[in-house]
């Protein structure tokens, strides 16, 4: 027994005071709970003012039926078969889109979009079988289906940086993804070819698609603008080589507000660049704006009145020309179309060439080309030309004629029509017409049309009169010759009539030189010109008064000129 432990003490049992025993830890513990627990429900039944009866100790027993729990996993289980079949019911057709590059096209991650809402999704990406380009394979909507027919177009969202300025920025974060315009019209299809360009307008926008046919694309591309009147009204849509491989087919889109300005008889020209041109007004220079300066653009302008036509519609097709010029050529108003015809060259003649009368211009020049005649053996140029009506004004109150009766009554009071030189510079020919009353009217046969007789220009006029002159120096100088060689023994006598002579070929010959100079400029009458015409005139008046003399004094040549005529 160790110290301190009661007699009678059990190690490890304490021992209980009150009891004079040994008893158990659990024991007095579990005593202890019981009595605390009785006297807590003594002391809430007092303070209540009324007694509780015992509560009979809950049963633990077996669960009968199912448990609750397992309704998580099948609710879950009927949400996916629902999922499952809203996938299957909303899926659409696949369609196959050809593109150029796959570029930020991603499989399962890139959408199809039609205004931000999807319409489907890429599933697949493959090359294309001759190895040009890609085939994406997408799983559409069934919603999309109504719409995926001819004319329906396809392409890429991505940034871009070109004609039209910056675009697709918001691709930077969300990345890129194909626009789909719908199209209502025309037979399903499940296989279609990519935009490599967004499109200007959509296919149901309400201004004008149009067709222009041009020899040459030069400075346009897609994004190009539309000028009228420097105004731009609308944007080069798209270009392709035409079918012919000769030539290509633009589209441009002409927008709603400025579509009543467009009529069939409107031209379009190439407004690229600077516009230079050699012409009979020299050298002239045009430009349409800086934005068709540095990229590119269409010019188009509408003639008034009748001449405009209809109005234009989508789809009709005209001519891009290659310049403004080209655009006035062949243009068909209200005018008289007349025919002349020359015998002599039309080099610096071009097509759109001024027709004036008395420095005022009436009309242009349509076509002209080379006919030969079999017969004859002669070769002429038939020129064509528009007289513009309206040009002059009657001031006579009687009766009016036709245009055609008073453009006969002119060539019968002799309108005659020649060319000249309208730029020393350029070389450039226009047809001058005017009145040359008492010229022979010369008239070749215009087959149905007004023939204006022709009379032969400047140039040819001077080449005539320089060949005559020629001759005429040309018979002097043998004259002198052989009056030298017959008369050996007298030329003391005729030494002033020889020195005459002389002096005459030696002025005909410097102003036969001048007028060749002159003629080869192709110049016009000028002063220089008039000049040595005038000094001609006088080489010829001394040569005649000469052969005068010696036709009245034939013994001039032995005993010199008699006091008389000096």
């Amino acid at each position: 027994m160790s110290e301190g432990e009661a007699p009678g003490a059990t190690p490890g049992r304490p021992v209980d005071p009150r009891a004079g025993e040994v008893r158990d830890v659990h024991d007095v513990h579990d005593e202890r709970d019981e009595r605390d627990e009785h006297d807590e429900r003594d002391a809430r039944d007092v303070r209540d003012g009324y007694d509780v009866p015992d509560v009979p100790d809950a049963v633990v027993g077996p669960r009968r039926g199912p448990s609750i729990v397992w309704l998580v996993p099948l609710l879950a289980a009927a949400i996916g078969v629902w999922l499952w079949y809203v996938a299957e019911h909303e899926k659409g057709p696949q369609i196959t889109i050809a593109l150029h590059t796959a570029e930020d096209i991603e499989t399962g991650r890139t959408r199809v979009k039609f205004r931000n809402v999807d319409l489907g999704e890429v599933q697949r990406i493959d090359f294309a079988d001759d190895l040009s380009g890609v085939v994406v394979t997408v799983q559409m909507n069934r919603r999309a289906t109504p719409y995926l027919r001819d004319g329906a177009r396809f392409w890429v969202v991505r940034p871009r940086i070109g004609a039209r300025g910056i675009s697709g920025l918001g691709t930077l974060v969300s990345g890129a993804y194909i626009e789909m315009e719908p199209s209502i019209s025309g037979q399903p299809r499940r296989s279609f070819t990519g935009l490599e360009e967004p499109p200007v307008a959509p296919n149901d926008a309400p201004g004008l698609k149009l067709q222009l046919h041009a020899e040459d694309l030069g400075a346009v591309d897609v994004g190009s603008g539309v000028f009228f009147k420097g105004i731009q009204v609308g944007q080069v849509e798209s270009h392709r080589l035409a079918v012919d491989s000769h030539s290509v087919d633009v589209t441009v889109y002409i927008e709603p507000q400025f579509a009543p300005l467009i009529h069939r008889g409107t031209r379009f020209w190439n407004a690229s660049g600077i516009d230079v041109t050699l012409g009979t007004d020299g050298v002239q220079a045009s430009m349409q704006s800086l934005e068709a300066l540095f990229r590119g653009g269409i010019a188009c302008e509408t003639p008034r009145d009748a001449d405009a036509g209809e109005p234009a519609h989508s789809g009709d097709t005209f001519t891009l020309h290659a310049n403004r010029a080209a655009s006035q050529e062949g243009k068909t108003d209200d005018g008289l179309t007349v025919v002349m015809f020359f015998s002599g060259s039309v080099r610096g003649l071009a097509l759109g060439a001024p027709v004036e009368f008395r420095g005022i211009r009436v009309g242009s020049v349509k076509d002209f080309w080379l006919e030969f005649d079999a017969d004859t053996h002669e070769t002429r140029i038939p020129v064509l030309a528009t007289i513009q009506s309206g040009v002059g004004r009657r001031v006579d109150s009687g009766a009016r004629d036709t245009p055609e009766q008073d453009l006969q009554g002119l060539i019968a009071r002799g309108l005659r029509a020649r060319l000249a030189t309208g730029s020393l510079l350029t070389g450039a020919l226009f047809v001058d017409v005017d009145m040359f009353p008492g010229t022979p009217a010369t008239l070749v046969g215009g087959g149905g049309r007004i023939e204006v007789p022709t009379i032969p220009s400047t140039s040819e006029t001077l080449a005539h009169a320089l060949t005559q002159v020629t001759e005429v120096v040309a018979e002097l100088h043998s004259m002198v010759q052989h009056v030298e060689q017959a008369t050996p023994t007298l030329l003391a006598g005729v030494e002033q009539a020889s020195v005459s002579v002389q002096t005459a070929l030696a002025q005909a010959t410097l102003t036969m030189q001048r007028l060749q100079a002159l003629a080869d400029e192709g110049g016009a009458l000028s002063g220089p010109l008039r000049d040595a015409l005038a000094e001609l005139a006088r080489s010829l008046r001394s040569v005649r008064e000469l052969v005068d003399m010696l036709e009245r004094h034939p013994e001039a040549l032995i005993r010199g000129k008699p006091d008389g005529d000096r």
